[in-house]
């Protein structure tokens, strides 16, 4: 009876495993990446992996390192998850870049028209039409 127990909990656990995914909602296709958000300091330096940003802190730079040297299109969308003024789940920056044989890393500098508007955003990643990541980040009035 255990052994018949334990075969059955086995059965059931496998299907489970195998619907799990790496993280990165919609990118079960696509390779690995890294995304980081940054900024430039006053004094002219870049600080890197940022959660939280101001709204002057224009422009944004979003830095991709991408799992391949090949040739390939790699978009970004700017999502307004939840922000002042702006429609909820909203793209509010995209850009898009083709990159050539040898480039790993993208480098995308965001613009609003004006200030950031306070609020959460996310950063979408797209490499040839395939979402290949995800990043959060947050404006916050200074």
């Amino acid at each position: 009876m255990r052994i018949a127990l334990a075969a059955l909990v086995c059965l059931l656990a496998v299907p489970c495993a195998l619907g799990q995914t790496n993280g990165n909602e919609g990118a079960d296709d696509a390779p690995a990446i890294s995304i980081s958000i940054a900024k430039e300091e006053k004094d002219g330096t870049i600080a890197e992996g940022l959660e939280t940003i101001g709204p002057n802190d224009i422009p944004l730079i979003c830095y991709i390192d991408l799992p391949t040297d090949d040739s390939t299109v790699v978009k970004m969308v700017i999502v307004a998850v939840k922000a002042v003024g702006l429609r909820a789940n909203s793209n509010y920056i995209t850009v898009s870049y083709k990159t050539s044989e040898g480039e790993n890393q993208v480098a995308f500098n965001a613009r609003p028209a004006s200030k950031w508007p306070a609020g959460s955003y996310r950063v979408d990643v797209f490499i040839d039409g395939k979402k290949a990541g995800s990043k959060d980040f947050k404006v916050v009035a200074n």
